[in-house]
């Protein structure tokens, strides 16, 4: 039988990879399921292999944009598509084809992003003959989401080549915790109680090897997360981050290891809810290491509670670390109970042994092709509650419930209805996502956690809300104003006007606090209250409603929009921390690419509800102003744009004397200008300058 699987991620593989390599699980279980059914069948790989082409191992890698051509001149027998439906949406020819799935989807849970799933639901049920997941929780989930049927879906675990794991040197003398999951599924909360857990244990270690790097994912937000977690703890005595290991190295260091501990939790920025099985649980089991963890999706599939590992039950995060700290502290103390679940796991791993589990793969290759057991569905079932927005607005927010409350319910009563509300928040420990929550029913809504809070981060916070945005135009809001109606349709209009431009609308400042009438739509505030606000300092310079100027130091990104083609790529600059600038740096920016700044205030007036600024605001914003400095080398707060000098005809007109001469102009960036012929007229009267004529194009 003729087997190929396809793997689209981005992230470079090849037949190196498996023995030089960190892999996350994913690619550890193609690997073990392809080796194992290349004794008894011609495999192939398509994968991102970067050159690497050829055959290893008795398996030929060939390099994924080929698979198009390739399925057309040769016959496959069984396609298996490894976690990604997107390659389907080609006409690649294959026998039977099979969607091996293993994300959560969990951006898809609470109906959101239902126009895309419902994409995704129609190539699940028609261009698939079978649905493989990985758990039975796996598998409840992608029926509840997709509404795929449960008889299109099978359950086969992943496997283990469990011959690798045979005759480790285990060395238990010092209690050393080992964790090797992702850094946002919950390595924080783990060193969190390490540290605590130390006082009492002076000889405890932990070790980490933990990178997204490991599953090719290298954006430099999620760099700067993982660097951050890392210099928290860097200098801790007992804790170690290492580098992680391809999968032999690793294993040799989880056998050297008294406990595998993982306090997963759900993670917004890689779109991460729960485990749809965890090979790391499981090859810490093969290592005959008991696992801590907790009851996230599919792990208590994984784990025999009990037996070879703990699964603790948490109501919430302190819950969960007091009980962390006590069944660590019970392995510790209880040799006898840890030789117990050490003994235990070697038997409970021999389920997953990749031989057995490729019995499982034969059999449903076997009814695929006989054509057993096979039900298409006839039709999706998923309604689409939104299609894809036309306007993104993006909420940075940190710690602001009751402000964010009456932003949000602003938005509520936009004419313009065509939109999505993406909630960035940046560590609020108060009811930020309940209040969100309130909202679901209300707006096109998503809400991304970004963990732990390390101060005024708004360009890194917005930055992640950019890169969930669909629309194709942006509006940057802060979760402290109020906006009228009529709001996003001015934004809008402005953008249907002029090309390359920045939008800036007008907003009043409340001078203090105060709750009467809080959250009423600004043009009955605004009237009634007008003593209580502050002008927008713009307002000074009579720039509202007027054509785009080119001055990029008025820009206010608390209520700003651009379109999504011109800054979906950039954002803003994640290195200007704390008060101030990061949106002086984006205007100075995009002024240099020949942008304009428009300034609205018709149905367009907001008012931004007042809060306590922080007591460190004028050093982290002099901090900023020196970054930026710095960066464009600026000498002082207005320094204008470099001018462009050139050549060019000017035609002097003195009491109807006509000369042309050569002039030296000094132009803008951005002004678009022709000297083709004289361009410019002079009136001269005695000879002064009286009036100045410009044919620009």
């Amino acid at each position: 039988m003729k087997i190929a699987f396809v793997t689209s991620v981005s992230r470079k593989i090849n037949y190196l990879s498996y023995e030089k390599e960190p892999l996350g699980g994913t690619h550890h279980a193609m690997f073990n399921l392809a080796y194992e059914l290349s004794s008894k069948h011609e495999v192939k790989i398509f994968c991102n292999c970067q050159g690497y082409e050829g055959y290893y191992n008795n398996i030929e890698y060939i390099q994924i944009n080929k698979i198009l051509s390739y399925s057309k001149q040769n016959e496959i027998d069984i396609l298996i598509c490894v976690a990604s439906e997107t390659i389907l949406k080609t006409k690649i020819k294959a026998k039977k084809i099979i969607l091996w799935l293993h994300n959560d989807y969990s951006m898809y849970w609470n109906n959101q992003l239902s126009d895309i799933a419902h994409k995704i639901a129609e190539i699940m049920s028609f261009k698939t003959d079978k649905i493989v997941c990985v758990s039975n929780w796996h598998k409840k989930i992608i029926n509840e989401v997709f509404k795929i049927p449960l008889n299109h879906i099978d359950v086969i675990y992943n496997g283990l080549d469990l011959s690798i794991f045979k005759n480790q040197i285990k060395n238990k003398k010092l209690p050393k915790i080992i964790y090797t999951s992702a850094p946002d599924r919950g390595l924080e909360t783990l060193l969190e109680v390490f540290v605590e857990i130390k006082e009492k244990y002076k000889n405890l270690e932990l070790h980490v090897y933990s990178s997204f790097l490991t599953w090719g994912k290298d954006d430099k937000d999620l760099v700067d997360f993982e660097n951050e977690i890392i210099e928290d703890y860097k200098n801790i005595n007992g804790i170690f981050f290492h580098k992680p290991l391809p999968i032999k190295d690793l294993i040799k260091e989880i056998s050297d290891s008294f406990i595998f501990v993982y306090p997963t939790k759900k993670s917004d920025i890689t779109y991460f809810n729960a485990e749809t099985f965890c090979m790391s649980v499981l090859e810490a089991q093969a290592c005959s290491i008991p696992v801590i963890t907790n009851n996230k999706g599919a792990l208590d599939e994984i784990v025999l509670n009990r037996k070879t590992g703990i699964i603790i039950d948490e109501t919430n995060l302190n819950d969960l670390k007091s009980k962390l700290i006590f069944e660590i502290e019970n392995f510790i103390n209880n040799k006898n109970l840890y030789e117990e679940y050490s003994n235990n796991c070697k038997e409970w791993v021999k389920n997953f042994d990749i031989k057995k589990i490729a019995n499982n793969w034969e059999l449903l290759f076997k009814n695929l092709m006989e054509n057993k057991n096979v039900n298409k569905p006839e039709k999706v079932y998923i309604n689409i509650k939104y299609n894809q927005p036309y306007v993104s607005i993006i909420i940075p927010t940190y710690n602001r419930a009751n402000n964010l409350k009456f932003c949000l319910n602003s938005l509520t009563y936009q004419n313009f209805k065509d939109f999505e509300v993406i909630i960035s928040d940046d560590g609020s420990t108060d009811n930020t996502e309940e209040i969100v929550e309130s909202f679901r029913d209300k707006l096109n809504l998503r809400y991304i956690y970004l963990g732990k809070n390390r101060g005024f981060r708004a360009a890194r916070t917005r930055n992640f809300g950019l890169k969930r945005s669909r629309g194709e135009i942006i509006i940057f809001l802060d979760s402290d104003i109020v906006v009228p109606k009529t709001y996003i349709e001015e934004h809008i209009k402005a953008h249907q006007k002029y090309n390359e431009i920045i939008v800036n609308s007008f907003v009043y400042r409340m001078k203090y606090y105060f709750e009467e009438d809080l959250g009423i739509e600004p043009e009955i505030f605004i009237k009634k209250h007008k003593d209580k606000l502050n002008d927008d300092i713009k307002y000074e310079f009579n720039i509202f409603d007027k054509e785009p100027i080119e001055e990029g130091y008025f820009l206010d990104s608390n209520s700003m929009s651009i379109k999504a083609k011109h800054i979906i790529s950039e954002g803003f600059d994640a290195s200007f921390v704390g008060w101030g600038h990061e949106d002086t740096e984006l205007g100075y920016r995009f002024i240099q690419k020949g942008f304009r700044f428009l300034f609205i205030k018709n149905n367009c007036e907001s008012y931004h509800i007042y809060h306590p600024i922080s007591p460190t605001k004028d050093e982290e914003t002099k901090v900023n102003w020196q970054r930026l400095t710095k960066k464009y080398r600026l000498k002082k707060w207005y320094d204008p744009l470099p001018k462009i000098k050139l050549l060019g005809n000017a035609l002097i007109n003195d009491n109807n004397n006509i000369t042309i001469l050569e002039c030296l102009f000094e132009l803008n960036r951005g002004d678009k200008f022709s000297f083709s012929k004289p361009e410019v007229e002079i009136l001269l009267l005695n000879g002064i300058v009286k009036e100045i004529r410009i044919n620009s194009k």
